[in-house]
C-alpha cells in the first residue's frame, strides 16, 4: 500500500514534499506507537478506529502537536486514500470496531428510551462521558454510525443513525440521505420534499421498531430493556398512530394538558384550547418520543433544572393555526405538534385573539434579546 498511496499524494495538488513527509509520518507512528507497520492496513474503517486509539494517547498527541499536526494529516489522508472508489476493491470487509460498538450501544439505548433525536455534539460528548474516549462530532462520528446503519439495514433494521441529527438544523447530516439511498438503489439526497419523507418514514419505523434485540444479538452487547419481542405483537400497522398500553401512558400522563384533540369532527372547527378532554394520550406521546421533552425552542429541559422526577414533563404546542383547520381534520403528532417549555408557549398564544407566533417567530425574539 504504500507505493499506491505515495502515488495517490502525488496525484494531488499538494507541495512537492507532501508524498515523502506522510510517508515518513505513517512510517513514524508504525514505529513509535503502533509497533507495527500502518500500511499492511486496508481498511479504512480499521484505520479510523486506530485514529480514535491515537487521539486518546498522550504522548503521541504530544508528539503530534511538536510536529505541527503532521501525524494526524498524514494518517487521516491514508484513511481517505482507502475511501478512495478505485481502492475499494482491495478493502477487506470488516465487523465493527470496539468504539462502533460503544457509539451503538448508546445509540440503542437512546432508541430504547423513546427518543430519537440526538445531536452530534451531544452523542459525542455521552461517549466522552460513559468511555472516556474522544470522538469528533464533524468528522469522525457521521462516518461511525454510518457503518452502524449498515449493518441495521442488512439484519432489516431502521438505519438507526437517523436520530443523529444537527445542532443547527436538528435534521440529520446529508450523509444520512446519501447513505439511504446508496442501501436502496434510490436518488433522493439533496431533494427536499423526499428528505422529509425519508426521515419521517425512518423515525416512524424506529419508534414502532419491536425488534432491537437483533442489533445487540448481532454486535454481542447487553441493553437493559431490550427484551425478545413476542411474535403475535408484531404489526403491520402504517399509519402515525401509536401502538401503546396503559402502562406505556403512564409516564406520559404528567405532561400537562395540552392544546390536542382526538379528531376533528366533520363539517366543523373545533377552538384549539387547554382542554384536558380534547387531550389526545397517543398523539402526544408519538409527538414526544420524535421530538423528545426538551423545548424545541428554548432548549429548556425540567429535568436539567429541576431534576430528573420532572424528565417527562413538557408542553405540547398544536402548530396548525385554527383557520387551516377544516373538514375531518385529524391531528399529525409529528407536523402538527412540537414540545415546548410553558414560558415558550405563553409566548406562542400571546399574539392576539384566535392567532399564534409561529415557532420561527418565537426562535427570533430569544435570539434578538441575547
Amino acid at each position: 500500500m504504500r507505493d499506491q498511496f505515495l502515488e495517490y499524494i502525488e496525484s494531488r495538488p499538494s507541495s512537492a514534499n507532501s508524498g515523502s513527509n506522510y510517508i515518513s509520518g505513517i512510517n513514524a507512528i508504525s514505529e513509535r506507537f503502533l509497533k507495527f507497520d500502518l500500511f499492511k492496513i486496508a481498511s479504512a474503517q480499521e484505520v479510523q478506529s486506530i485514529i480514535l486509539e491515537l487521539k486518546n494517547n498522550k504522548d503521541f498527541m504530544q508528539a503530534n502537536t511538536k510536529g505541527h499536526n503532521m501525524y494526524l494529516r498524514a494518517i487521516k489522508h491514508y484513511m481517505e486514500f482507502l475511501l478512495e472508489p478505485n481502492q475499494k476493491s482491495v478493502l477487506k470487509k470488516s465487523n465493527l470496531t470496539n468504539i462502533q460498538k460503544l457509539i451503538a450501544t448508546e445509540m440503542l439505548k437512546i432508541v430504547i428510551s423513546g427518543q430519537v433525536r440526538i445531536e452530534y455534539n451531544e452523542l459525542s460528548e455521552r461517549i466522552k462521558k460513559e468511555y472516556g474516549i474522544i470522538v469528533n462530532p464533524h468528522t469522525e462520528l457521521p462516518i461511525l454510525i454510518g457503518d452502524i446503519s449498515k449493518i441495521c439495514h442488512s439484519i432489516n433494521l431502521p438505519m438507526i443513525s437517523c436520530i443523529v441529527v444537527n445542532k443547527e438544523t436538528q435534521l440529520p447530516g446529508i450523509g444520512f440521505y446519501k447513505l439511504y439511498d446508496e442501501l436502496n438503489g434510490t436518488k433522493y439526497a439533496s431533494n427536499k420534499y423526499f428528505e422529509e419523507k425519508i426521515r419521517n418514514e425512518v423515525k416512524k419505523a424506529i419508534l414502532n421498531c419491536g425488534d432491537w434485540n437483533k442489533l445487540s444479538e448481532y454486535l454481542d452487547i447487553e441493553i437493559e430493556g431490550i427484551v425478545t419481542p413476542k411474535e403475535n405483537s408484531k404489526t403491520e400497522n402504517k399509519t402515525n398512530s401509536v401502538s401503546i398500553n396503559n402502562n406505556d401512558l403512564s409516564k406520559f400522563e404528567s405532561v400537562f394538558p395540552e392544546e390536542v384533540s382526538e379528531k376533528y369532527q366533520e363539517g366543523t372547527v373545533k377552538s384549539v384550547l387547554v382542554n384536558k378532554y380534547e387531550r389526545n394520550p397517543i398523539a402526544k406521546k408519538k409527538c414526544i418520543e420524535y421530538f423528545g421533552t426538551q423545548c424545541q425552542i428554548c432548549g429548556f429541559k425540567f429535568s436539567e433544572k429541576y431534576g430528573a422526577i420532572f424528565e417527562n414533563k413538557i408542553h405540547v404546542h398544536h402548530i396548525k393555526p385554527i383557520a387551516e383547520i377544516g373538514e375531518e381534520y385529524e391531528i399529525d403528532p409529528i407536523k402538527d405538534l412540537i414540545p415546548v417549555c410553558p414560558n415558550c408557549h405563553m409566548i406562542l398564544h400571546s399574539k392576539g385573539k384566535n392567532e399564534v407566533y409561529s415557532v420561527d417567530e418565537v426562535k427570533k425574539m430569544i435570539k434578538n434579546n441575547l
